[in-house]
């Protein structure tokens, strides 16, 4: 059957006899319709493990997800006797596997398209990294976080982090210009002698972020000035 035209998928990728790693596709199948209008893609696999036939949709081939017929991964999950499936820490660990290997994720360009990868004890384990998460004060307000920006997810490079610590932590953020987004490498303001990021001083002075951006870039005022200046007040 061939692709439909405006399709996202590479040409000549998911046809008959499509094998990788992750999935083996014996061939395409009538696509489906959903309540909701959306067309799904849908596909003949074969299970890796028994070698039965089954029946996946492209999402599940697209997230990995369609290696195994059901059967399969029912059975598997009860011999594996994870404590961590379906919960949070399970759901991070996926995340962040498919931000590092699989080249259709969003942010693949910021992680494993720079070259980010995950360490051998945590790619293949999610008990391994569960066990990390519990130990190194895993909580449901805290999100994973790279201490260097530039390495790996490895258990001496990261940390649970508030997601202000981990936006702080950026290798680069962006701010809005005159309707386009500029990229700008975080740089740190001195004032009186003491020097922290623009968040930081924010805090420190609590003012507005979106204050000191209009004065910076629209009212075109000196950065000190912009943090240290009261905000006035209404009314």
């Amino acid at each position: 059957m061939p692709f439909q035209r405006g399709h996202r998928l590479t040409p000549g990728k998911y046809v008959d006899g499509y094998e990788d790693e992750f999935v083996t596709i014996k061939k395409r199948i009538e696509s489906t319709r959903r309540p909701c209008g959306e067309v799904v893609r849908n596909y003949i696999c074969i299970c890796k493990e028994c070698g039965k036939e089954f029946q996946a949709s492209h999402s599940l081939i697209t997230t990995h997800c369609a290696g195994l017929c059901k059967e399969c991964k029912v059975k598997n999950r009860k011999l594996s006797n994870n404590p961590y499936y379906g919960t949070r820490i399970y759901s991070i660990w996926r995340c962040m596997i498919n931000r590092c290997y699989w080249k259709g994720h969003k942010q693949y360009k910021d992680y494993g398209g720079r070259g980010i990868t995950i360490c051998d004890e945590w790619r293949n384990n999610s008990i391994a990294f569960g066990g990390w998460a519990v130990a190194n004060g895993y909580r449901d307000d805290l999100t994973i976080d790279r201490i260097n920006v530039n390495g790996n997810y490895e258990p001496s490079n990261c940390r649970w982090a508030t997601r202000k610590e981990q936006a702080e932590n950026k290798r680069e953020y962006a701010i809005r210009k005159r309707g386009k987004r500029n990229g700008r490498r975080k740089t740190l303001i001195e004032i009186n002698g003491e020097s922290k990021t623009r968040e930081e001083w924010c805090d420190f002075y609590g003012i507005s972020r979106k204050t000191v951006e209009k004065r910076i870039y629209q009212l075109k005022w000196d950065v000190v000035k912009a943090i240290t200046t009261p905000p006035r007040k209404r009314g």
